[in-house]
């Protein structure tokens, strides 16, 4: 109970929130910060609620056990309250693995008197995977959108992970090697602290002996809790039997979609639980478990007939798994080290002599021969690397880059095609176009989309860089692939109307806007630009429908806000211009709230209100370079506050912002006009 309470005050329950409950969250601060010499400088380093929910799992069950299984009262109040205190966190926590690990733990407890009444938990799982399947269990969208992203996200790691272990089955990658490693097992390479998953992280932390004597430990255990059980006589003991039991099931549950090792540091609690059955098992005096001489002579003979027949395969994927880990250090570290490297090769070599059908030893052979710079010899072994293993993604990646590197375009995409490197192209077209090389990231795009026709960021991105070049009819085509491929998605609708207000078409553009909005109903950014397309024909009060129609949407559409108050503005309505100016504005700093401060300030200024105008103003100049805008744009706000100040009567302050108006643009002559008119009046 004392580890549950600690955690209300050291967890920082706003990570991972899947249901928000402000008036429960709000209510639990994070006090651990606030304490002289605690270590945790900011309120988003306390603890993951994950982890949290990893070890109420394993205390719950046992809890729950001397509740339900308990003689003595006093027991069993004991484990009643105990399981209320643990299960609050635990709620808190919303962690789906933590759920399912106190769910199998408590199918122990409850059904352990009645083993053949929990087969009827089968059907149950069943029904249970067939509605996620089929309906996400009738979930919100949001929540059911949220559940779906993070298995997803899970399952992709653990795809990487068995990569990884496909090459270091022996020995795995050593301990908190994990996160180094893994962005090379990964498209697109990506980081995470560990495998998301006890067995496999285990694997990877110590090879296949050690995931071997992590298993054995818990099947012991669990052996040793049922004997124990049948052993004693005293019904609390048994019961303490029973959670432990329960307690080791719901460790291993919640492993299966979270990782919770042996060294980690809310594993003291699982070790007490194993100590305790351990010292039953010596109280009990249990006999030693013997397993028959015939059985294990029969179990030798097999596994050393089995390393006779497999010796070249095992001697093969040995020399892999010496490769891999020389590998390693020359991908994540900052020196390649070309010796180390090359004893790599050399055992990657040796081992696709001693099996031919290695595809591993190959990729390694392929990916060091790229870093050593010889994109012969890599070809060469990527070719059958992914001969062998087709579902190398990362080998294909290379190939299509060796074959575009060699002109081969439509090899190169084949490739591309068969690693899903979509995202993996877009990103370098991203990269490109931020280093301002257009024409490399043009290619990249046109790469992306050939590779995946739906590929939604490749083609907007072609669209929005072909705009931006000034190739509009590619631009306008490309946004027409991207209305037919995605029709219920707005940015087609809005790239190409975007391209006819340009053009100066604005009733085609409406033409393509009104479409839009027949298609996928109601959208604000729709609405903004019919707005505009109305404004552009003349038709105000059409275009005051459409404005309005956008802010009622969305009521943080800030563009939407300010096109409204220009068209209250130019209808003639300044108090209805004015309040959609500063609803554009807000109490934000960024180019909606600098837009809209500067035209409140002027339009106030006009209306003959120059002190609500200098408190816009001054904002608007502050924002503006806080934002870093042009500076002839700050310096006509500037300007404006300049003569707000002077309409107010304080002459020495706009002097002030004539000044600065005019260190920003020298050649400003309203603020020189300023500066004259203050300096002429007597």
């Amino acid at each position: 109970m004392g580890v549950a309470v600690f955690s209300l005050i050291v967890t920082n329950w706003s990570l991972g929130i899947l249901v928000p409950i402000p008036a429960l969250y709000e209510r639990i601060p994070l006090l651990i910060p606030g304490l002289p010499g605690s270590g945790v400088p900011h309120h988003g380093e306390g603890v993951n609620p994950r982890v949290v929910a990893g070890a109420m799992a394993v205390f719950l069950p046992l809890a729950a056990a001397l509740a339900v299984h308990g003689s003595r009262f006093r027991v069993r109040l004991f484990g009643a309250l105990s399981t209320l205190v643990i299960a609050f966190p635990l709620f808190l926590s919303q962690s789906p693995q933590g759920f399912l690990g106190v769910g199998l733990g408590m199918a122990v407890v409850l059904f352990w008197n009645r083993p053949k009444a929990a087969l009827a938990l089968v059907p149950l799982a069943v029904g249970l995977a067939w509605a996620w399947w089929a309906h996400r269990w009738w979930l919100p969208p949001a929540l059911a959108q949220r559940l779906t992203m993070g298995l997803l996200a899970r399952i992709r790691i653990w795809e990487g992970a068995v990569a990884i272990l496909r090459d270091v089955p022996f020995t795995g990658l050593g301990l908190n090697a994990f996160p180094a490693v893994y962005p090379f097992y990964t498209l697109p390479p990506a980081i995470t602290p560990h495998a998301h998953n006890t067995f496999l992280q285990t694997w990877a932390d110590m090879g296949a002996v050690g995931l071997v004597a992590f298993c054995a430990l818990f099947a012991i255990s669990f052996i040793t809790a049922v004997r124990v059980y049948c052993a004693l006589e005293a019904p609390d003991a048994r019961a303490g039997m029973v959670g432990a039991a329960g307690s080791i099931v719901a460790y291993l549950g919640y492993g299966l979609l979270d990782t919770m090792t042996l060294g980690y540091k809310a594993a003291p609690g699982l070790w007490a639980i194993l100590g305790l059955v351990a010292g039953a098992g010596r109280v009990a005096h249990l006999p030693p478990l013997r397993v028959p001489r015939k059985v294990r002579i029969a179990v030798l003979a097999a596994m050393g007939a089995l390393a006779v027949a497999c010796a070249p395969i095992t001697a093969s994927a040995l020399l892999t798994n010496g490769a891999a880990l020389l590998a390693h250090p020359a991908w994540a570290g900052p020196d390649p080290g070309p010796q180390r490297l090359a004893l790599a090769s050399d055992l990657a070599w040796w081992a696709t002599r001693l099996w031919a059908g290695n595809g591993r030893a190959y990729a390694l052979l392929g990916r060091i021969a790229l870093m050593q710079g010889d994109n012969a010899a890599a070809f060469t072994a990527l070719e059958q690397a992914v001969r062998l293993d087709p579902a190398d993604r990362i080998g294909h990646l290379s190939l299509g880059d060796l074959y575009l590197a060699r002109g081969d375009e439509s090899r190169a995409i084949a490739h591309w095609r068969a690693a899903r490197a979509g995202e993996i192209l877009v990103r370098r077209a991203s990269e490109a176009r931020q280093h301002e090389q257009m024409q490399e990231a043009l290619t990249w795009y046109r790469l992306a989309v050939a590779v995946d026709p739906n590929n939604d960021p490749a083609l907007r991105g072609l669209a929005n860089l072909l705009r931006a070049t000034g190739e509009l009819e590619a631009a306008f085509s490309t946004w027409e692939t991207y209305v037919r491929r995605f029709p219920t998605q707005p940015w087609g609708y809005v790239g190409q109307a975007e391209i006819l207000l340009w053009q100066d078409c604005a009733g085609d553009a409406r033409a393509v806007l009104e479409q839009g909005l027949a298609q996928i109903g109601p959208e604000a950014t729709l609405y903004l630009l019919l707005a505009r397309a109305y404004e552009a024909q003349g038709d105000l009060e059409a275009a005051l429908e459409a404005a309005s129609q956008a802010v009622a949407l969305r009521a943080d559409y800030w563009a939407a806000w300010y096109r409204l108050g220009s068209l209250y503005e130019k209808q003639g309505c300044p108090e209805e211009a004015l309040q959609a100016y500063l609803r554009a504005a807000g109490e934000r700093e960024d180019y909606w709230a600098w837009v809209g401060l500067r035209a409140a300030g002027r339009l106030l200024l006009s209306q003959g209100r120059p002190g609500d105008a200098v408190e816009r103003l001054s904002r608007a100049v502050l924002i503006g370079e806080v934002l870093g805008e042009d500076p002839s744009a700050v310096a006509q706000d500037y300007v404006l506050l300049g003569d707000a100040l002077a309409a107010s009567g304080r002459e020495t302050e706009a002097m002030e912002a004539y000044r600065t108006a005019l260190e920003l643009d020298p050649g400003n002559e309203a603020a020189q006009t300023g500066l004259t008119q203050i300096r002429w009046e007597p």
